[in-house]
Protein backbone atom coordinates (compact mmCIF):
# COMPACT_ATOMS: atom_id res chain seq x y z
CA UNK A 1 0.00 0.00 0.00
CA UNK A 2 2.45 2.17 0.70
CA UNK A 3 4.56 1.61 -2.17
CA UNK A 4 1.51 2.31 -4.05
CA UNK A 5 1.17 5.88 -2.60
CA UNK A 6 4.86 6.38 -3.19
CA UNK A 7 5.10 5.57 -6.49
CA UNK A 8 2.06 7.73 -7.45
CA UNK A 9 3.71 10.84 -5.53
CA UNK A 10 7.20 9.74 -7.22
CA UNK A 11 5.13 10.14 -11.06
CA UNK A 12 3.23 13.45 -10.02
CA UNK A 13 3.89 15.19 -7.28
CA UNK A 14 7.80 16.25 -8.25
CA UNK A 15 6.70 16.75 -11.37
CA UNK A 16 4.03 19.15 -10.82
CA UNK A 17 5.97 20.87 -7.99
CA UNK A 18 8.65 21.24 -10.32
CA UNK A 19 6.24 23.05 -13.54
CA UNK A 20 5.28 25.40 -10.75
CA UNK A 21 8.04 26.28 -9.38
CA UNK A 22 10.16 26.67 -12.94
CA UNK A 23 7.36 28.74 -14.25
CA UNK A 24 5.58 30.53 -11.83
CA UNK A 25 7.91 31.06 -8.91
CA UNK A 26 11.36 31.53 -10.97
CA UNK A 27 9.61 32.81 -14.28
CA UNK A 28 11.99 30.65 -16.51
CA UNK A 29 11.11 29.96 -20.29
CA UNK A 30 9.16 27.15 -20.78
CA UNK A 31 11.37 25.36 -23.04
CA UNK A 32 13.94 24.77 -20.71
CA UNK A 33 11.20 22.71 -18.79
CA UNK A 34 12.52 19.19 -21.87
CA UNK A 35 15.96 19.77 -21.35
CA UNK A 36 16.04 19.59 -17.16
CA UNK A 37 13.57 16.61 -17.38
CA UNK A 38 16.14 14.91 -19.56
CA UNK A 39 18.58 15.54 -17.37
CA UNK A 40 17.06 14.65 -14.53
CA UNK A 41 16.48 11.27 -16.36
CA UNK A 42 20.38 10.92 -17.15
CA UNK A 43 21.11 11.63 -13.60
CA UNK A 44 18.68 9.32 -12.62
CA UNK A 45 20.45 6.57 -14.68
CA UNK A 46 23.93 7.34 -13.10
CA UNK A 47 22.38 7.23 -9.40
CA UNK A 48 20.50 4.16 -10.09
CA UNK A 49 23.36 2.33 -11.86
CA UNK A 50 25.25 3.07 -8.61
CA UNK A 51 22.52 1.69 -6.32
CA UNK A 52 22.82 -1.82 -7.96
CA UNK A 53 26.54 -2.56 -7.61
CA UNK A 54 26.38 -1.48 -4.14
CA UNK A 55 23.45 -3.43 -3.51
CA UNK A 56 24.86 -6.42 -5.00
CA UNK A 57 28.10 -5.32 -3.04
CA UNK A 58 26.08 -5.88 0.17
CA UNK A 59 23.88 -8.75 -0.41
CA UNK A 60 26.02 -11.11 -2.14
CA UNK A 61 29.80 -10.34 -2.00
CA UNK A 62 29.59 -9.36 1.48
CA UNK A 63 26.82 -12.36 1.64
CA UNK A 64 24.67 -9.93 4.24
CA UNK A 65 21.67 -11.34 2.49
CA UNK A 66 18.36 -9.74 0.14
CA UNK A 67 17.60 -7.76 3.61
CA UNK A 68 20.98 -5.69 3.77
CA UNK A 69 19.93 -3.08 0.27
CA UNK A 70 16.52 -2.49 1.82
CA UNK A 71 18.22 -1.31 5.25
CA UNK A 72 20.78 0.78 2.81
CA UNK A 73 18.06 2.13 1.10
CA UNK A 74 16.69 3.65 4.72
CA UNK A 75 19.42 6.62 5.34
CA UNK A 76 19.07 7.49 1.64
CA UNK A 77 15.27 8.24 1.98
CA UNK A 78 15.91 9.93 5.30
CA UNK A 79 18.11 12.42 3.80
CA UNK A 80 15.96 13.24 1.06
CA UNK A 81 13.22 13.76 3.22
CA UNK A 82 15.47 16.12 5.12
CA UNK A 83 16.61 17.78 2.07
CA UNK A 84 13.04 18.43 0.42
CA UNK A 85 11.98 19.52 3.99
CA UNK A 86 14.02 22.19 4.66
CA UNK A 87 14.58 23.40 0.43
CA UNK A 88 11.44 22.96 -0.84
CA UNK A 89 8.88 25.75 -0.45
CA UNK A 90 5.26 24.30 -0.90
CA UNK A 91 3.27 25.64 -3.43
CA UNK A 92 -0.31 25.38 -3.16
CA UNK A 93 -1.00 27.29 -6.36
CA UNK A 94 -3.44 30.16 -6.94
CA UNK A 95 -6.90 28.79 -5.79
CA UNK A 96 -7.02 26.67 -3.33
CA UNK A 97 -9.87 23.60 -4.13
CA UNK A 98 -10.82 20.54 -2.13
CA UNK A 99 -9.21 17.16 -3.07
CA UNK A 100 -12.56 15.94 -4.86
CA UNK A 101 -12.85 19.21 -7.05
CA UNK A 102 -8.91 18.10 -8.24
CA UNK A 103 -10.03 14.92 -9.40
CA UNK A 104 -12.94 15.74 -10.92
CA UNK A 105 -11.08 18.38 -13.44
CA UNK A 106 -8.27 16.33 -14.29
CA UNK A 107 -10.85 13.56 -15.42
CA UNK A 108 -12.82 16.03 -17.15
CA UNK A 109 -9.85 17.35 -19.00
CA UNK A 110 -9.02 14.08 -19.78
CA UNK A 111 -12.98 13.36 -21.19
CA UNK A 112 -12.52 16.83 -22.79
CA UNK A 113 -9.87 16.21 -24.59
CA UNK A 114 -9.02 14.03 -27.40
CA UNK A 115 -5.40 14.52 -26.75
CA UNK A 116 -5.25 13.78 -23.26
CA UNK A 117 -7.13 10.50 -23.67
CA UNK A 118 -4.71 9.09 -26.22
CA UNK A 119 -1.74 10.03 -24.19
CA UNK A 120 -2.92 8.39 -21.03
CA UNK A 121 -3.74 5.44 -23.35
CA UNK A 122 -0.23 5.54 -24.28
CA UNK A 123 1.10 6.22 -20.74
CA UNK A 124 -1.18 3.37 -19.12
CA UNK A 125 -0.12 0.85 -22.16
CA UNK A 126 3.27 1.46 -21.88
CA UNK A 127 4.15 1.73 -18.69
CA UNK A 128 2.00 -1.28 -17.62
CA UNK A 129 4.47 -3.23 -19.65
CA UNK A 130 7.35 -1.91 -17.64
CA UNK A 131 5.29 -2.44 -14.62
CA UNK A 132 5.21 -6.25 -15.99
CA UNK A 133 8.71 -7.01 -16.47
CA UNK A 134 9.45 -5.95 -13.70
CA UNK A 135 8.14 -8.44 -12.22
CA UNK A 136 9.07 -11.26 -14.73
CA UNK A 137 13.11 -10.58 -15.42
CA UNK A 138 13.98 -12.44 -12.10
CA UNK A 139 12.27 -15.85 -12.82
CA UNK A 140 12.90 -15.56 -16.27
CA UNK A 141 16.91 -15.06 -16.04
CA UNK A 142 17.05 -17.06 -12.25
CA UNK A 143 18.23 -20.43 -14.22
CA UNK A 144 21.50 -18.78 -15.18
CA UNK A 145 21.77 -17.87 -11.40
CA UNK A 146 22.90 -13.78 -12.60
CA UNK A 147 24.01 -11.68 -10.03
CA UNK A 148 20.99 -9.96 -9.48
CA UNK A 149 22.54 -6.55 -8.19
CA UNK A 150 24.65 -6.35 -11.51
CA UNK A 151 21.80 -7.61 -14.09
CA UNK A 152 19.51 -4.35 -12.39
CA UNK A 153 23.21 -2.04 -12.83
CA UNK A 154 23.24 -3.49 -16.40
CA UNK A 155 19.21 -2.42 -17.03
CA UNK A 156 20.10 0.74 -15.47
CA UNK A 157 23.32 1.46 -18.41
CA UNK A 158 21.36 0.97 -20.64
CA UNK A 159 18.02 3.05 -19.30
CA UNK A 160 20.86 5.93 -19.44
CA UNK A 161 22.20 4.81 -23.11
CA UNK A 162 18.43 5.15 -23.91
CA UNK A 163 18.15 9.00 -23.05
CA UNK A 164 22.10 9.73 -24.62
CA UNK A 165 20.04 8.40 -27.94
CA UNK A 166 16.86 10.76 -27.43
CA UNK A 167 18.90 13.50 -27.36
CA UNK A 168 21.32 12.36 -30.34
CA UNK A 169 17.76 11.70 -32.16
CA UNK A 170 15.99 15.36 -30.87
CA UNK A 171 18.66 17.03 -32.55
CA UNK A 172 17.87 15.78 -36.14
CA UNK A 173 14.23 15.27 -35.63
CA UNK A 174 11.21 16.36 -33.04
CA UNK A 175 10.47 13.77 -30.14
CA UNK A 176 7.25 12.21 -32.04
CA UNK A 177 10.69 10.01 -34.00
CA UNK A 178 11.65 9.25 -30.27
CA UNK A 179 8.82 7.31 -29.20
CA UNK A 180 7.91 5.55 -32.04
CA UNK A 181 11.71 4.27 -31.79
CA UNK A 182 11.15 3.30 -28.04
CA UNK A 183 7.95 1.79 -28.57
CA UNK A 184 8.77 -0.02 -31.81
CA UNK A 185 12.40 -1.46 -29.63
CA UNK A 186 9.84 -2.28 -26.89
CA UNK A 187 7.54 -4.83 -29.22
CA UNK A 188 10.74 -6.32 -30.68
CA UNK A 189 11.99 -6.94 -27.15
CA UNK A 190 8.88 -8.70 -25.83
CA UNK A 191 8.97 -11.03 -29.33
CA UNK A 192 11.49 -11.98 -28.53
CA UNK A 193 10.93 -13.13 -24.87
CA UNK A 194 7.30 -14.67 -26.24
CA UNK A 195 9.55 -16.60 -27.90
CA UNK A 196 12.17 -17.51 -26.47
CA UNK A 197 10.87 -17.50 -22.61
CA UNK A 198 9.59 -21.28 -23.20
CA UNK A 199 8.94 -23.01 -19.53
CA UNK A 200 10.41 -26.11 -20.99
CA UNK A 201 14.26 -24.59 -22.04
CA UNK A 202 14.16 -20.74 -21.04
CA UNK A 203 17.38 -19.21 -23.72
CA UNK A 204 18.42 -16.68 -20.65
CA UNK A 205 20.91 -15.27 -22.76
CA UNK A 206 18.46 -14.19 -25.55
CA UNK A 207 16.18 -13.18 -22.76
CA UNK A 208 18.69 -10.98 -20.98
CA UNK A 209 20.20 -9.13 -24.62
CA UNK A 210 16.10 -8.97 -24.85
CA UNK A 211 15.32 -7.20 -21.89
CA UNK A 212 18.68 -4.83 -22.18
CA UNK A 213 17.33 -3.51 -25.33
CA UNK A 214 13.80 -3.11 -23.60
CA UNK A 215 15.52 -1.09 -20.98
CA UNK A 216 16.86 1.08 -23.79
CA UNK A 217 13.52 1.93 -24.89
CA UNK A 218 12.45 2.59 -21.83
CA UNK A 219 15.56 5.36 -21.22
CA UNK A 220 14.25 6.75 -25.18
CA UNK A 221 10.40 6.34 -23.84
CA UNK A 222 10.83 8.87 -20.70
CA UNK A 223 13.03 11.85 -22.25
CA UNK A 224 10.74 11.59 -24.97
CA UNK A 225 7.21 11.27 -23.27
CA UNK A 226 7.66 14.45 -20.50
CA UNK A 227 8.38 16.50 -23.74
CA UNK A 228 5.33 15.24 -25.26
CA UNK A 229 3.38 15.67 -22.12
CA UNK A 230 4.33 19.21 -21.42
CA UNK A 231 2.95 20.16 -24.71
CA UNK A 232 -0.66 18.41 -24.28
CA UNK A 233 -1.11 18.54 -20.44
CA UNK A 234 -2.02 21.86 -18.88
CA UNK A 235 0.08 23.10 -15.74
CA UNK A 236 -2.89 23.40 -13.82
CA UNK A 237 -3.95 20.03 -13.82
CA UNK A 238 -1.10 18.11 -14.50
CA UNK A 239 -0.89 16.11 -11.16
CA UNK A 240 -4.50 15.10 -10.98
CA UNK A 241 -4.03 13.78 -14.90
CA UNK A 242 -0.95 11.83 -13.91
CA UNK A 243 -2.75 10.30 -11.13
CA UNK A 244 -5.40 9.23 -13.34
CA UNK A 245 -3.34 7.88 -15.99
CA UNK A 246 -2.33 5.29 -13.30
CA UNK A 247 -5.55 4.30 -12.66
CA UNK A 248 -5.89 1.95 -15.69
CA UNK A 249 -1.73 1.05 -15.58
CA UNK A 250 -2.05 -0.46 -12.13
CA UNK A 251 -5.37 -2.14 -13.15
CA UNK A 252 -3.88 -3.61 -16.38
CA UNK A 253 -0.80 -4.99 -14.31
CA UNK A 254 -2.71 -6.35 -11.33
CA UNK A 255 -5.23 -8.34 -13.22
CA UNK A 256 -2.21 -9.99 -15.77
CA UNK A 257 0.06 -10.99 -12.62
CA UNK A 258 -2.65 -12.08 -10.46
CA UNK A 259 -4.06 -14.58 -13.61
CA UNK A 260 -1.18 -15.43 -15.56
CA UNK A 261 2.42 -15.19 -12.31
CA UNK A 262 1.94 -18.67 -10.94
CA UNK A 263 4.28 -21.12 -10.78
CA UNK A 264 1.97 -23.93 -11.10
CA UNK A 265 1.08 -22.38 -14.72
CA UNK A 266 3.87 -23.29 -16.73
CA UNK A 267 2.92 -20.89 -19.47
CA UNK A 268 1.73 -18.11 -17.47
CA UNK A 269 5.03 -15.28 -17.93
CA UNK A 270 5.25 -16.74 -21.61
CA UNK A 271 1.63 -15.46 -21.74
CA UNK A 272 2.44 -12.45 -20.12
CA UNK A 273 5.26 -11.79 -22.81
CA UNK A 274 2.43 -11.91 -25.46
CA UNK A 275 0.20 -9.39 -23.39
CA UNK A 276 3.13 -7.43 -23.48
CA UNK A 277 3.24 -7.92 -26.87
CA UNK A 278 -0.40 -6.70 -27.44
CA UNK A 279 -0.38 -3.75 -25.17
CA UNK A 280 2.29 -2.35 -27.36
CA UNK A 281 0.64 -3.19 -30.20
CA UNK A 282 -2.18 -0.81 -28.27
CA UNK A 283 0.63 1.82 -27.79
CA UNK A 284 1.72 1.87 -31.13
CA UNK A 285 -2.23 2.26 -32.72
CA UNK A 286 -2.51 5.21 -30.12
CA UNK A 287 0.89 7.09 -31.12
CA UNK A 288 -0.52 6.59 -34.47
CA UNK A 289 -3.98 8.85 -34.15
CA UNK A 290 -2.40 11.22 -31.39
CA UNK A 291 1.07 12.66 -33.65
CA UNK A 292 -1.23 13.89 -36.51
CA UNK A 293 -3.53 15.65 -33.52
CA UNK A 294 -0.01 16.67 -32.59
CA UNK A 295 1.39 18.06 -35.76
CA UNK A 296 -2.22 20.02 -36.70
CA UNK A 297 -2.16 21.98 -33.98
CA UNK A 298 1.55 23.06 -34.77
CA UNK A 299 0.54 23.90 -38.36
CA UNK A 300 -2.29 25.72 -37.07
CA UNK A 301 0.06 27.70 -34.61
CA UNK A 302 2.14 28.58 -37.29
CA UNK A 303 -0.36 30.18 -39.06
CA UNK A 304 -1.88 32.06 -36.50
CA UNK A 305 1.98 33.15 -35.91
CA UNK A 306 2.34 33.85 -39.69
CA UNK A 307 -1.13 35.98 -39.78
CA UNK A 308 -0.43 38.06 -36.62
CA UNK A 309 3.64 39.17 -38.22
CA UNK A 310 1.50 39.92 -41.61
CA UNK A 311 -0.83 42.22 -39.95
CA UNK A 312 1.74 43.83 -37.98
CA UNK A 313 3.49 44.54 -41.41
CA UNK A 314 0.57 45.93 -42.83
Amino acid sequence: MFGGVATSLLFSSYEAWYIHEHVETHDFPKEWIAETMKKISLWNGFLAIISGIMANSLAEWLELGPIAPFIMAIPCLLVSGIVIMGTWAENYGTQQMKFKTICIAGLREIGDSRKILLLGAIQSTFESVLSLIVFLWTPVLAPGHPSLGIVFSSFMVCITIGTSLHELLSKQYNYSVSILSSVSLAFFACCICAVFAHPDHVNTRLCFLAFLLYQISVGIYFASIGEMRQKIVPESHVQSIMNWFRVPLNIISCVVLLLLHDEEFRHGNRLIFIICCILLLCTLLCLAQLLPLINEKKEEDSYEVLHATGNESA
